[in-house]
């Protein structure tokens, strides 16, 4: 059971309306942000409640990877009924963990290019998922910043060799930059295991409650398509897929509960 219930600060963010129609666009303009100023996250908290707790969130997806361009050349239904649970063809590799393809590291840069753009509040606090393809957006997108990695980001858990994630130790030689000490198995944990919707939800829920027990009041979390759509779910937005590279804003209302 959660720790908090959590709702959203309306009129914040143009996302917030459930009469919002997603944009094609990577990141809509200041994050969908509606007025010229940021949320001033740390006055909400000096004047709440006792139990409640405000924090600005900033979800991205990762960029593009090899993954998702093999799903486009073969279709969906076809690439979730058979190529999937393979890990490429003569002219892709897509599993276990791919890496992200040239679109995906574009996209990435496009992602820093709007924190710049956009004059963000800058993440107090970073964390991403384990897969290579949010490790490599997010030191893209945060460039010499440590993230923290945490397993409860990763994508749904399919049995699609795309989110099989590789070794802890092989991960960290990639980027060491980043913190794994989260990470409390070498290898995949999930290897064969295939999660419903439902344990999705559970474990956005206790990211998101590890997140409000912290200080850091702006928090930035690369994660995945459906992590995403689970989080907006859990947080009280209407879910809406993200394009790969993409990233939105929540300004997050948590009451402790008894």
């Amino acid at each position: 059971m959660s720790k908090f219930t959590y709702s959203l600060l309306k009129d914040v963010f143009m996302q917030d309306d459930p009469a919002y129609v997603p944009s094609p666009e990577q990141i809509p303009t200041r994050f969908g942000l509606l007025q010229g100023t940021w949320p001033d996250v740390k006055q909400l908290n000096a004047s709440a409640e006792p139990g409640t707790t405000f924090k600005l969130l900033f979800i991205a997806r990762h960029g593009e990877g090899f993954h998702n361009a093999a799903s486009r050349k073969f279709g969906k239904e076809i690439w979730e009924a058979h190529w999937a649970y393979l890990t490429g063809d003569d002219e892709l590799t897509w599993g276990p963990d791919p890496e992200l393809n040239e679109l995906g590291i574009r996209q990435a840069e496009l992602a820093r290019q709007a924190w710049e753009q956009y004059s963000a509040p800058a993440p107090e606090l970073v964390l991403c998922s384990p897969l290579r393809r949010a490790l490599h957006t997010c030191s893209i997108t945060f460039p010499g910043r440590q993230a923290r990695v945490i397993e409860d980001v990763r994508e749904l858990i399919t049995g699609y060799s795309c989110d099989y994630r590789l070794p802890a130790s092989s991960l960290h030689a990639q980027y060491p930059q980043h913190d794994f000490s989260g990470l409390e198995s070498e290898t995949d944990p999930n290897a064969g295991f295939r999660e419903t919707h439902e344990q999705l939800v559970q474990r956005v829920r206790r990211v998101l409650d590890s997140v409000f027990e912290e200080q850091p009041q702006v928090v930035s979390i690369t994660a995945h398509g459906d992590w995403m759509k689970a989080a907006s779910e859990v947080l009280g937005r209407k879910a809406y897929r993200i394009p790969t590279g993409g990233a939105v804003a929540y300004l997050v209302k948590a009451v402790r509960q008894d």
